[in-house]
């Protein structure tokens, strides 16, 4: 990992506290699911063919449906389309009544690349996958079918942190915190059996440069992105503190993440 968070550097490791480690169960997707999974614009062994594909690099066609969110700043242009999956984190320590509401600890996901194939199969097709891979078992490999783009987490209480920089990739690195929110619809769907509901659809501001004590090098900031949606959410959310009082827990979600930059 090649930035500096002093301290906070550790986080990193959480997004990978529980590993993905099992084979997805196809015949629980949808059609257009399986397809978007099997499809070469998809599948890991074909990266370089990937690369090469026009709708890597021209992402003009690709609507992103953002709800009533504010748009994208003038001039900025879509950079990079992710799929997370993890958790959100809360605890309940200081609660007084069960019917508080738990305190956000953040949040820690993987997040998969669908840049790539939302504009060779649709932003439609990356909403459907999205809400498949949420009803699946945290174990269940997604990283089998889904070329990874890094890791999501919180540096600080407000500092969300997406970092897209592994041993194979470097999409930049960024320091977010959240500047509009809006209820996921009403369809959205939930986790946890039906227990957690969709946590809200968020509209992100990237810090440039990164307030201290973070730090970036030039590589990690050349992506330039300084805004970032999460969308489609399913699951992560959870009301009150019933059943946790004076604990810590977590809840499962997805979400999808829009990353969007300044390419000047």
């Amino acid at each position: 990992m090649r930035f500096q968070l002093f301290a906070l550097s550790s986080l990193a490791c959480l997004a990978s506290s529980n590993p993905i480690s099992a084979p997805l169960k196809y015949g629980q997707l949808d059609p257009t699911s399986r397809e978007y999974l099997s499809s070469a614009a998809v599948r890991a062994g074909a990266l370089k063919k990937i690369q090469n594909l026009d709708v890597c690099y021209n992402l003009t066609n690709i609507e992103m449906n953002y709800g009533s969110l504010p748009p994208p700043a003038q001039g900025l242009k879509l950079y990079h389309i992710a799929i997370g999956r993890g958790t959100q984190n809360y605890t309940c320590e200081k609660a007084i009544s069960p019917t508080d509401a738990p305190t956000p600890m953040g949040a820690v996901a993987e997040l998969y690349n669908a840049t790539c194939s939302t504009g060779y199969l649709g932003s439609e097709t990356t909403n459907r996958l999205t809400n498949d891979i949420s009803q699946q078992p945290r174990t269940s490999n997604i990283g089998q079918n889904l070329l990874l783009s890094g890791n999501h987490y919180f540096a600080d209480s407000s500092t969300a942190t997406f970092n897209l920089h592994t041993e194979a990739v470097n999409y930049g690195i960024s320091f977010s915190r959240k500047t509009a929110s809006i209820p996921a619809p009403a369809n959205a769907l939930s986790t946890e059996k039906g227990k957690s509901p969709a946590v809200p659809w968020l509209k992100l501001n990237v810090d440039l440069p990164p307030r201290a004590p973070m730090q970036l090098n030039e590589e990690d900031s050349a992506s330039k992105v300084t805004e970032i949606y999460r969308l489609n959410t399913a699951g992560g959310a959870q009301a009150t503190c019933e059943g946790y009082m004076g604990k810590t827990f977590t809840r499962d979600y997805a979400a999808e993440y829009w990353f969007w930059h300044n390419p000047n």
